[in-house]
């Protein structure tokens, strides 16, 4: 059951923001360019960077002890790890992207998801949150980002807009 809902979250997603939101990142544009249209899940990612791997660990581990100034730190050192220091580089800014946007798209899925198996007794899905890193890793951490961040603002969980530009910006 919840496997289908988290599907059926995405198709909220794509008829409400998700084309929109797209527009505006480099990795979605250069990979629609280039006809890549399995970016989502194709994309190289440096998961296994070791500065990568203990900086998402950190944030992982602060989202878990709900410390919000240790969660946005960690993702601030993501954001300069991920973001080459020459803007102009062609590749630039990808990584970070990548990594917002599927937090933001596959996250948000998996918070509702596990929300709904919360509601009816069944157990969470939580695949994901274990070394070594992989694409699904950013399901789990998305899900507790979004969570973290929609404590302080609760009308993230529902601006789908608005929460992508919070993790953008967080």
């Amino acid at each position: 059951m919840s496997y289908e809902f988290h599907e059926f979250v995405h198709c909220h997603q794509a008829s409400t923001c998700e084309l929109k939101l797209k527009q505006n990142l480099q990795v979605a544009r250069q990979a629609m360019a280039s006809g890549n249209f399995m970016w989502e899940i194709e994309h190289l990612f440096p998961y296994s960077s070791l500065e990568f791997t203990e900086t998402y660990t950190a944030l992982l581990h602060a989202v878990e002890a709900n410390a919000g100034a240790e969660v946005l730190s960690a993702h601030r050192r993501l954001v300069k790890f991920l973001q080459p220091v020459d803007a102009d580089a062609p590749r630039a800014g990808l990584p970070f992207e990548y990594l917002v946007w599927q937090e933001w798209k596959e996250g948000f899925a998996r918070l509702l998801e596990n929300r709904l198996q919360r509601w009816f007794g069944l157990p969470e899905n939580h695949y994901g949150r274990q070394q070594p890193y992989h694409r699904i890793t950013f399901y789990e951490g998305g899900a507790r980002l979004i969570d973290a961040l929609s404590q302080d603002t609760p009308e993230l969980t529902w601006d789908l807009e608005k929460l992508f530009w919070r993790i953008q910006h967080a």
